[in-house]
């Protein structure tokens, strides 16, 4: 079965995007909560229609999740940036 040009486009863009989000997700590491010491974790995932929505959980403020949501937002290439709600 071979693919059509769009979806290997599409596909090829979605690999791309998932490589980004890595990249500002690496950047994240050494990165903590100014006010509480804390770490935020950030993951991304591909969908089917070849979106790649980020997911930002386990954080210890609200305000610094929305903090970590600004740096993938800023860049423009995710289709959803999502704060999950805490557990």
């Amino acid at each position: 079965m071979s693919y059509s040009e769009e979806q290997q486009r599409s596909y090829a863009e979605m690999q791309w995007k998932m490589e980004e989000a890595k990249k500002i997700r690496d950047s994240l590491k050494g990165r903590k909560c100014p006010v509480h010491n804390k770490k935020a974790y950030a993951s991304e995932v591909w969908e089917e229609d070849y979106a790649v929505n980020i997911y930002i959980s386990r954080y210890c403020c609200r305000e610094y999740a929305l903090e970590i949501q600004k740096l993938f937002l800023e860049k423009g290439y995710f289709d959803k940036v999502v704060i999950e709600n805490p557990s």
